[in-house]
């Protein structure tokens, strides 16, 4: 059984009892603050605590799996959060996925078990405040390209004659396109999507889970998304133009984070 990961979001450079935090790594809240993650606790630290409101205060973020019996908060937190609305279908895929290939330590290099979805809750106390989901695919376009080439006897890269370990790499390997990221309105800018992406691209990066990239789509005039996505080294692949059917406006950019495997975040 996994454990939830426990995390506190403090307004302070100082543990409880007046020692220095231990500072671990570096990541970033969606309005561009640069937040330091505690090596023992877990703790996170705002690093420009004089651009915070007074009215901040201490809360704790723990990080869920999602179940049957949670996913209907998951509905109100997206409707509540998200200029679009995803339909039954959309929730119903989330939790048929609960129970597959839950603990990646079982997964191997020869025989991958991974979910078809990937989805984390953000709590505070009982109250669901944030949640990321995320949708896993056996391969993009230039996968899917270059393993009907291999099918039709024909290289992708005829002067190394290696098609065999394209067709491998294409099978083994998946991508993750995260679906939505949401935050209640009274927690943005705290940390809390950031938290989320970052509990994603760790496992992503783990050894035995054999991941290729991250992707997702961001609307043009979405700049604070972008920016935070930005921090993560996502880069811009493309604009696309009429994405959306029922939002304004309709064009969106394709964002990529490209990953390898086992390597540490650094960010």
């Amino acid at each position: 059984m996994q454990v939830d990961n426990q995390l506190s979001c403090i307004l302070s450079d100082e543990n409880e009892d007046g020692t220095p935090l231990k500072k671990r790594r570096i990541g970033w809240t969606e309005d561009g603050e640069e937040i330091e993650f505690d090596s023992d606790e877990e703790n996170i630290a705002l690093d420009k605590v004089e651009k915070q409101p007074k009215s901040q205060k201490r809360f704790e973020i723990v990080l869920k799996e999602l179940a049957s019996d949670n996913v209907r908060y998951l509905r109100l937190l997206n409707e509540t959060s998200l200029p679009a609305s995803y339909e039954d279908s959309f929730y119903k895929q989330l939790v048929q996925s609960i129970n597959h290939g839950k603990d990646n330590k079982s997964a191997t290099h020869n025989n991958v078990e991974l979910p078809t979805h990937w989805t984390k809750l953000a709590y505070v106390k009982d109250t669901l405040v944030g949640a990321i989901c995320c949708q896993l695919e056996e391969g993009n376009e230039e996968d899917r390209n270059s393993k009907r080439l291999i099918e039709n006897g024909v290289s992708q890269n005829e002067s190394a004659g290696n098609s065999e370990a394209v067709l491998q790499f294409s099978s083994r390997y998946r991508h993750v396109n995260i679906l939505t990221l949401a935050s209640l309105p009274s927690y943005r800018r705290r940390g809390v999507a950031s938290l989320l992406l970052h509990n994603l691209i760790d496992w992503c990066r783990g050894p035995s889970v054999l991941i290729k990239s991250i992707f997702l789509h961001v609307q043009t005039n979405n700049e604070s998304a972008l920016e935070l996505y930005k921090k993560f080294s996502f880069e811009i692949i493309k604009r696309i133009d009429n994405y959306y059917r029922r939002i304004e406006p309709t064009s969106a950019y394709l964002l990529q984070l490209k990953i390898i495997p086992g390597k540490v975040a650094e960010i």
